[in-house]
């Protein structure tokens, strides 16, 4: 083998070292822009005295999902070879006017980078380079505020959705997004914050209740490459009832079965809701106060103790300093038990009172000012008798004789009240063989039984007490409207106009489930009436505003699908808010009572 001549090669590298050499056929671009860094930020300057070429790339945008516009400014000599190069390869070779409408179709979704590159006999000039982002899948919504669906929604006036990518801000406005309650549009504001993928649509006032609320994005609004949003993505919606859960379900304790009765409730002075119910499954009663963040168990659950305890017919009131005092009969009915809680436990208030029968229903009443009566129906094989008691000194006492007009007849409903001078008055009903029942009303007062004139034929299912202390109770009119009727004395009269339906097209009955003070004294009672013939009844609550009733709350409706439980309860805090309780049905055994606050 021959040497290769040590001259030959010194005179090959001084080739090589004055000379800028252009491999055509090589794409991959690895060299520097010729003559070192120039003043211009995206153009290359040559060696002092050299002819040189500046290069600038422009593209229309930096995003896309499709063509580009593309465009090479140049200055300076003009070059032999423009070239678009994309990852460092030669794509595309510009001619004069160094233009064109570029179709990414063959580019991967991803970023890349782009240059042009200038030749010039046997050197090269880059640009500086521009990034471009190919996007070809639409954006994804990620979550939304409220949840696509949500059924029991605060009312508010904000919802959000939050994408996978940046919107274009452009496409985001108040013509392209809306808000919705039901088909009204409701006047909004929109907004995009600053990385682009949230929208914010904001309405100017509060979401009105019992309304179906929804979002549309209409097809313009895109991501910045123009991809459209999905039309699963366009629209979601939630609901904003008349009334959401306060806290969770109530279980007696850390079990999860539960058939609640006798449900009873009360609000506080302070707002808080109490409420108890028998629980068959427990065999015991229960109370449970909310704290403002949770329900709080007060103490265990109540029975006697002995080993035949049978707690049922429980009833609830709150003293004077808001604490609950709860009656329930036991040992087969016979037996009255009444506890009061002392902010650490319950303690017996008397002994227990022992009927002499059956008691069937019970009623715990107070007049606010330290006097109580306890009142239930009661009957045995012999008969059934009305029995009232009341609380003096330190122990119950009965008052009066059992009240019973007919011996041959049988008692069929009852209800207790105390009046504006503290007595008690009772309804009741005596239901011949026929089945026809005839009411008589009693008051207590200067030690006896007086009978009170009773106009109607039947006291309905509730009876109340007015500011006036006036006893109410509801007449229904005809087959739809209802009418509240006060006695004062002897005498019976309207309290307000009649109370007219909400769904008058539906042709359904309005009637009372209950009634209670505002802050104010003035008269609120819950209503009840089915929204179509053989629907399950919704509530709401009005209030006698200048002898008229006023609706002051959203719709109670009954859970779709599921068996309607027992008529629920309701009251009113100081504050103004509505709260119902009710037992919804999950599963056999599993029926949990549950709590639910208006919507404001």
């Amino acid at each position: 083998m021959h040497p290769f001549p040590q001259r030959a090669v010194i005179v090959c590298l001084g080739l090589l070292m004055g000379a800028c050499i252009d491999v055509p056929e090589i794409q991959q671009v690895v060299e520097e822009p010729d003559g070192g860094p120039d003043t211009s930020p995206d153009a290359s300057t040559p060696d002092a005295g050299e002819p040189s070429v500046l290069v600038r790339l422009v593209l229309s945008r930096h995003v896309t999902n499709g063509p580009v516009d593309v465009r090479a400014e140049l200055s300076g000599p003009t070059p032999e070879r423009v070239e678009l190069l994309v990852n460092g390869r030669s794509v595309e070779t510009l001619l004069p006017p160094y233009e064109m409408w570029w179709d990414t179709q063959a580019l991967e979704e991803r970023q890349h980078d782009l240059r042009v590159r200038a030749t010039l006999g046997a050197r090269v000039f880059l640009s500086e380079p521009q990034q471009l982002m190919v996007d070809r899948s639409p954006p994804i919504a990620l979550s939304t505020s409220p949840g696509s669906g949500a059924r029991f929604v605060p009312v508010g006036q904000e919802a959000q959705a939050v994408f996978s990518e940046p919107l274009d801000p452009a496409t985001v406005h108040v013509n392209s997004i809306r808000m919705f309650a039901d088909a009204e549009a409701v006047e909004s504001e929109i907004s995009l914050s600053g990385d682009g993928t949230i929208v914010t649509a904001r309405s100017t006032s509060k979401w009105p209740v019992d309304a179906l609320m929804k979002v549309s994005l209409g097809a313009g609004v895109t991501d910045l490459a123009g991809n459209p949003l999905r039309t699963m993505e366009q629209e979601w919606s939630w609901t904003v009832p008349g009334f959401i859960p306060l806290g969770e379900p109530l279980f007696p304790d850390s079990g999860n079965h539960t058939i609640p009765s006798d449900i009873d409730m009360r609000v506080d002075g302070l707002g808080r809701p109490v409420v108890a119910w028998h629980d068959g499954e427990r065999n015991a009663v229960f109370v449970r106060r909310w704290t403002g963040a949770s329900w709080e168990l007060l103490g265990s659950g109540l029975n006697s103790g002995t080993a035949d305890a049978n707690p049922s017919q429980s009833s609830l009131q709150l003293d004077a300093n808001g604490q609950p005092v709860v009656a329930w009969v036991e040992q087969m009915e016979s037996t009255v038990h009444v506890r009061r809680w002392n902010g650490t436990g319950w303690v017996a208030m008397g002994e227990a009172i022992q009927s002499p029968l059956l008691l069937w229903n019970l009623f715990l009443r107070t007049d606010g000012a330290g006097q109580w009566f306890l009142g239930g129906p009661a009957s045995n094989v012999g008969g059934s008798q009305v029995w009232v008691w009341k609380w003096v000194d330190d122990h119950w006492t009965q008052l009066g004789t059992a009240l019973k007009v007919n011996a041959s007849m049988a008692i069929s409903g009852m209800q207790m009240d105390v009046d504006a001078a503290g007595n008690p008055v009772v309804f009741w009903s005596e239901r011949d063989s026929a089945f026809i029942d005839t009411v008589y009303v009693r008051r207590w007062s200067a030690g006896d039984w007086r009978p009170v004139p009773f106009p109607f034929q039947d006291f309905g299912t509730t009876t109340g007490v007015d500011a006036a202390g006036r006893i109410l109770i509801v007449n229904s009119l005809g087959h739809e409207d209802s009418q509240v009727w006060g006695v004062s004395g002897e005498t019976w009269a309207e309290v307000g106009t009649p109370i007219e339906g909400r769904f008058p097209a539906a042709g359904t009955q309005v009637s009372v489930r209950g009634f209670t003070l505002d802050s104010t004294g003035v008269l609120v009672a819950l209503l009840r009436e089915a929204e179509a013939p053989g629907q399950p009844e919704t509530f709401y609550v009005r209030r006698l505003r200048a002898g008229a009733w006023e609706s002051i709350s959203g719709l109670f409706r009954p859970l779709p699908d599921v068996p309607v439980g027992r008529p629920p309860v309701f009251g009113m805090a100081p504050s103004g808010r509505l709260f119902i309780a009710r037992t919804e049905y999950t599963a056999p055994k599993i029926q949990p009572l549950r709590v639910y606050i208006s919507n404001e």
